[in-house]
């Protein structure tokens, strides 16, 4: 079981790719965050499995003091692993150390350099957050050097796209998680810019591998993977959007959603999306509804070469560029057939130099353990569960 849990639809940024609906001040109440562990340990309890709580906003570390109940209730409850979305502007030492302490793994977003971040990412008075975020992203690298970094890839952004990489590498994140604003407004000449960076971009991967510097770029890797393991139909690799299924999001009012993106401002215009609420349950006619919407192929993708690799399974992309989670965007088919062959030209480089690093973590689903256990012998600190 998986659940986003929407702490607060408050921010103290103003992120202008920000799906996040309006940022209003409205935030879980203590009640409903106690409803909601109970009713997801509950399932948890009934389908079996490990419990996945991401704390989500809004900005989540805003309401610390509800991610502080959230924790303690839902250890007493279930076997439960933590994660938490944030900017980073709010990670002091305190924090982390409750984070840490309770395993509670942290994700920043921060989208690169200075140039790139304070593009897109700017606080309520209209100021670059850069110097806010960073000073988090070092304390939470400090504490956790497995810790991820998100990033998010605009048409102002993107010029700079694998020169932010390599400065979030450099700053020491190990785990980048990177993907593009589905929504934004991608012309010829911006897209072009993108198939540059992306060629770059595998040409830094292919770099690292060779020196033995470990990375996780998710854009790359998850293309290669869903190759490598079964064109997308084995164990690890994308296999569906999973929505309304396993994974849920829960809002502040208490009701549940299939996705993030379906949350919105949690007002009454958002409640149809809504497949039932934390006090009374899951709706199944709603849910299976929804369900339906998403599953099977669209009509443009059937017979497509890159079927099983492509992204058009994602609900929370095609919401964000079409309105429709069944249906993706001309934007995001045009993406992936570009993407993909610079992908699989770099898995090519370094499968053909036999690159011992590669190999290991593409092929070896033990890669994960040895890799752990080899660092411990090094003396490297470690909680993160990423394989690297």
């Amino acid at each position: 079981m998986n659940a986003a849990l929407h702490l607060t639809l408050g921010c103290n940024l103003r992120c202008a790719y920000c799906y996040a609906g309006t940022k209003v001040d409205r935030s879980m109440s203590p009640e409903t965050a106690r409803a909601a562990v109970d009713f997801l340990v509950a399932r948890t309890r009934l389908h079996g499995g490990v419990l996945r709580l991401t704390f989500f906003g809004g900005e989540p570390l805003i309401r610390f003091d509800l991610l502080r109940l959230i924790v303690e209730r839902a250890r007493t409850g279930a076997d439960v692993r933590f994660h938490a979305i944030t900017n980073g502007t709010l990670l002091t030492e305190e924090r982390l150390s409750f984070l840490a302490s309770h395993g509670v793994e942290v994700t920043v977003s921060i989208d690169g350099t200075r140039e790139m971040h304070d593009a897109e990412r700017r606080t309520v008075g209209g100021r670059g957050s850069f110097d806010l975020a960073m000073a988090g992203a070092r304390r939470l690298l400090k504490a956790d050097p497995y810790a991820k970094a998100n990033m998010v890839i605009t048409p102002r952004n993107a010029p700079h796209l694998a020169e932010g990489v390599r400065f979030l590498r450099e700053t020491g994140f190990r785990y980048l998680d990177i993907a593009p604003d589905f929504g934004a407004e991608w012309d010829v000449t911006s897209l072009r810019t993108l198939r540059k960076e992306y060629a770059k971009l595998a040409d830094y991967y292919v770099e690292c591998h060779r020196a033995g510097t470990k990375i996780t770029i998710t854009l790359l890797d998850d293309k290669i993977r869903a190759h490598a393991l079964n064109d997308g139909r084995a164990e690890g690799a994308p296999s569906g959007c999973d929505a309304g299924g396993s994974m849920l999001s829960i809002a502040p009012s208490g009701r549940v959603y299939p996705c993030v993106q379906d949350v919105g401002d949690d007002g009454p215009a958002d409640e149809p999306r809504a497949i039932g609420d934390v006090f009374r349950g899951i709706d199944e006619g709603r849910r299976a509804a929804f369900r339906a919407r998403i599953s099977g192929t669209a009509e443009e993708c059937r017979g497509c070469a890159f079927a099983g690799r492509c992204h058009n399974y994602c609900a929370c992309a095609n919401r964000r560029a079409t309105g429709d989670p069944g249906r993706p965007s001309a934007f995001l088919c045009e993406h992936e057939r570009m993407l993909i062959p610079i992908a699989d030209r770099a898995a090519e480089i370094l499968w053909r130099e036999r690159n011992a690093l590669f190999v290991g973590r593409t092929y070896d689903r033990a890669y994960p353990v040895l890799s752990y256990v080899e660092e411990a012998l090094a003396g490297t600190g470690r909680r993160s569960t990423s394989p690297w």
